[in-house]
């Protein structure tokens, strides 16, 4: 496993606790928050992570600019957002099964699908960096 998985899973449990305190903390605020819940949740971690992911998992010595980053992170949030919102409406609402395991389910998918993304598009290394 690369030092920069290792990262990517240290901060990525930071993020997930996070995510998912907000998330089930609103749910004990309001059961029928599902969707808000999920969306806040979604953004509170996105930012936190944002920070640790530019500056410990990938901060490479060149990098875009900041601004750059960001609008590629809130691009691939916003992705995230809208396939998370309907992984949880499949499992919560479709399939029945409780809140909280449905969205564990559905952060199992767009956790690997945010680390190449964010690998790939967000934090990618620029060509000459590469070399």
């Amino acid at each position: 496993m690369s030092a920069q998985a290792i990262r990517y899973l240290i901060v990525g449990g930071l993020v997930f606790a996070f995510d998912f305190g907000v998330f089930t903390g609103l749910l004990l605020i309001n059961a029928h928050w599902l969707f808000a819940a999920n969306i806040a949740g979604k953004i509170a971690g996105a930012l936190l992570g944002f920070f640790l992911h530019r500056h410990f998992t990938f901060s490479w010595q060149k990098r875009q600019s900041g601004l750059t980053q960001f609008l590629s992170y809130g691009a691939v949030l916003l992705l995230n957002l809208i396939i998370s919102s309907g992984l949880v409406y499949l499992f919560v609402i479709s399939m029945n099964i409780e809140a909280v395991i449905g969205r564990l389910l559905s952060d199992i998918i767009t956790i690997f699908l945010a680390f190449i993304l964010s690998r790939n598009l967000v934090f990618s290394r620029d060509v000459q960096d590469a070399k």
